[in-house]
């Protein structure tokens, strides 16, 4: 009896730390979509950077399958290789472009090309309209 009284309450712990995992995870995640969406086109980077880092380390915490998660990366590549193609870096941009495709054919887009991709991540980004998508 003192067993399972145990393992119920070990469970029960486990599930909070979990939820509590999530909820940093996401609250990090958000913090720095905001810089994505307020910085310039170099801090804008400097954000997808550090989402992808992030999603990569400590994706395994609400992704629960390789595919969401290299759907997440996948469309962060995207928008890091507009941006270095925006700034001239033509190599960063296709190395970013050359990954994103990888990632978004593994999560499942298997007819994702370049285009469809870039068009996905402008539409997606008219709703929070980030400050590096505005400059001339």
């Amino acid at each position: 009896m003192r067993i399972l009284c145990f393992i119920v309450l070990l469970s029960v712990v486990c599930v909070g730390c979990q939820e509590r995992e999530h909820q940093q995870f996401f609250a990090e995640r958000h913090d720095l979509f905001e810089q994505y969406r307020t910085n310039d086109i170099h801090g804008a980077d400097d954000a997808l950077a550090k989402i992808e880092s992030l999603d990569r380390n400590e994706g395994r915490v609400v992704y629960t399958t390789p595919m969401s998660m290299a759907n997440e990366v996948g469309f962060i590549e995207v928008r890091r290789a507009e941006i270095h193609s925006k700034l001239g870096d033509e190599a960063g941009a296709a190395q970013f472009m050359s990954e994103a495709l990888v990632l978004l054919k593994q999560a499942g887009h298997t007819n994702i090309t370049a285009e469809s991709a870039i068009g996905f991540t402008k539409k997606f980004d008219e709703q929070i309209s980030p400050e590096w998508r505005l400059e001339k």
